[in-house]
């Protein structure tokens, strides 16, 4: 079950180039089935599970279906927690959903948390800086919430 949970996650990470709003609903889905798919795997696989609640929520705002981003957006954050306490290569994802999350919550009565998020991202970068990773050329995620 793990390969094809990856699998739906590459289909709806890399197929929608144009944008077209067909296409993004249809990787909405996907990335809704790929959530699906990783909440059955045993052991949990944080790393996918995490980047498929990212793609998902990233998903949903770009169709403007924002009632519930936030929640998928913190759980994403909450697994990619959990995944750079293992393997420090996931920090930098890390940061990419504590980022999303916070734009989402910035427009929420937990507006509050987006202080919380920014404080986590800066240490996180700290954390990178030291183990010499954070030079890395990287760009912020193009989703962004507008309240």
């Amino acid at each position: 079950m793990r390969p094809l949970a990856w699998s739906l996650v590459g289909l709806a990470k890399f197929r929608h180039a144009g944008r077209d709003r067909a296409l993004l609903r249809e990787d909405l889905r996907i990335a809704e089935l790929a959530v699906d798919v990783f909440r059955d795997v045993e052991p949990i696989d944080n790393p996918g599970l995490s980047e498929a609640l990212y793609l998902f929520a990233g998903h949903m705002l770009e169709l403007d279906k924002n009632q519930e981003v936030d929640t998928y957006a913190e759980e994403s954050v909450h697994y990619f927690r959990e995944a750079a306490s293992e393997d420090p290569n996931y920090a930098l994802d890390l940061i990419f959903s504590l980022s999303l999350a916070s734009s989402c919550l910035a427009c929420t009565e937990r507006a509050d948390y987006v202080f919380e998020h920014a404080k986590e991202v800066v240490e996180v970068h700290r954390v990178r800086k030291a183990a010499g990773v954070a030079g890395e050329v990287y760009t912020t995620p193009p989703t962004s919430v507008s309240c």
